[in-house]
């Protein structure tokens, strides 16, 4: 699978078919054929890194939006106990803080941040007004059943389980809906919802899951026993005794903040979220590319990056060479090599075929091309003849003007290693030549 792109010879590249190199004390993928500089290959996020449920959750389990939903339930309990208006002010306080959440999430921010007037206004006024076909509906309904919230709702009301019904059914498509932020942007039309859920696959059936849990949440908190006065049932009364379940509510409310959010980012590219260009992810590949030289550890220490870039003075001619490869030292490698006094069968594999990408990196394809068809004739069974195979078939093709002999490499590639990433790659350019 190509995860990078050469500027230079302008092929897309495998893992195969890229390298790391050394520039100064950083590493750049290059293409191990020509050496030119490859640059990501960028895709929708949803096809590197698919919506995680469990992530989702996880955002919600952190101290800064655990203690967002207390703040959160001691604010909307204290509001409700000024009587009928302060529990709407109540539920407009949730719908805000709720907004707010929704919109970092969907931008790949943490659920708590400190909010700007910005913020405030994209989440009252794209989040409530695009939503308000569906989301409207449900919440005027759930307010009547409970008068505003003077009434406990008993248990048995049909009413009542026919709007969780509802909830559990339209919220999580049309909070994805409303929360689309871009040129096509959508009102959450309840009869435009199912088009809308199908394009998205079971990933809104997660978002229900804790939509379903959120919503029988608040129809237990208003089942709650009240205390009566003037025949009504009065939650506002027994607030404190309440308060957990109150938290817990907000706890839920943030965790559907939270999936709905992280959804819309999975998918911005496929719903015309936002820039489509800014969730866009480099593809990666099964494996990183092999390095041309190994690279150092990660994070490389100063002490580790002093070792690397000391002059190379080993007696040996062997250790100076696995040095110079170690090092991405081009020159000194070349140089070693060139003298003819290491005995191929004294350096590794591997370590050729640094040498080898060495030359082609150098301008020198033809020496390169040797030292690869003799790792081929010394290590027809190792793990890394199939790459130096794919490797020489590409010199011929691009830079030995041996296109014949390239196909007859593929081939080899084929049918010695059918099982390998390099027969994969081989038979993707025998049917590309065919065509």
């Amino acid at each position: 699978m190509a995860a990078w792109h050469c500027g230079a010879c302008q092929r897309d590249l495998c893992e195969l078919c890229a390298a790391k190199k050394y520039v100064g004390a950083g590493v750049l993928p290059i293409c191990a054929a020509c050496g030119g500089i490859a640059v990501p290959i960028l895709v929708p996020r949803a096809q590197v890194e698919p919506f995680s449920f469990a992530a989702a959750l996880a955002n919600v389990g952190q101290l800064l939006p655990l203690a967002f939903a207390v703040v959160l339930a001691v604010a909307q309990q204290t509001v409700a106990t000024w009587g009928g208006q302060g529990w709407v002010l109540g539920q407009f306080v949730v719908i805000g803080a709720f907004a707010m959440m929704l919109r970092r999430a969907d931008q790949g921010l943490p659920l708590v941040g400190v909010p700007t007037y910005g913020d405030i206004a994209d989440g009252w006024v794209s989040l409530f007004w695009r939503g308000l076909p569906t989301l409207g509906p449900l919440a005027l309904g759930a307010a009547l059943v409970s008068h505003w919230g003077q009434l406990a709702i008993p248990v048995a009301s049909p009413v009542a389980w026919i709007l969780v019904a509802l909830a559990i059914w339209l919220v999580p498509p049309a909070l994805v809906a409303a929360g689309v932020d871009g040129p096509h942007t959508m009102m959450a039309l309840p009869w435009e919802l199912p088009r809308l859920e199908s394009r998205l696959g079971g990933d809104v059936g997660k978002l229900r899951v804790v939509v379903a849990a959120w919503a029988l949440m608040q129809l237990m908190v208003a089942w709650m026993p009240g205390v009566a006065i003037d025949g009504d049932m009065r939650l506002m009364d027994h607030e404190l005794e309440n308060f957990g379940a109150h938290v817990v509510v907000a706890a839920l409310l943030a965790a559907v903040a939270s999936a709905a959010g992280m959804l819309l980012f999975t998918h911005a590219e496929l719903l015309a979220h936002g820039d489509p260009t800014k969730f866009r992810v480099p593809l990666r590949p099964r494996a990183a590319p092999e390095g041309t030289w190994t690279p150092p550890p990660d994070p490389e220490t100063e002490a580790e990056r002093a070792k690397r870039l000391q002059p190379i003075d080993l007696e040996d001619p062997r250790e100076a060479l696995v040095a110079a490869i170690g090092r991405g030292d081009v020159a000194t490698a070349l140089e070693r090599y060139r003298q003819g006094d290491i005995p191929a069968l004294a350096i590794d594999p591997a370590q050729h075929l640094a040498v080898a990408q060495m030359f082609s990196t150098a301008g020198e394809p033809q020496i390169a091309a040797e030292v690869l068809r003799g790792i081929v004739m010394r290590t027809p069974k190792a793990d890394v003849a199939p790459r130096a195979l794919v490797i020489l078939a590409r010199l011929c093709a691009e830079k030995l003007g041996a296109p014949d002999e390239a196909m007859v490499v593929y081939r080899r590639v084929v049918e010695q290693y059918p099982d390998s990433d390099a027969a994969r790659y081989a038979r993707e350019r025998l049917t590309s030549a065919a065509g």
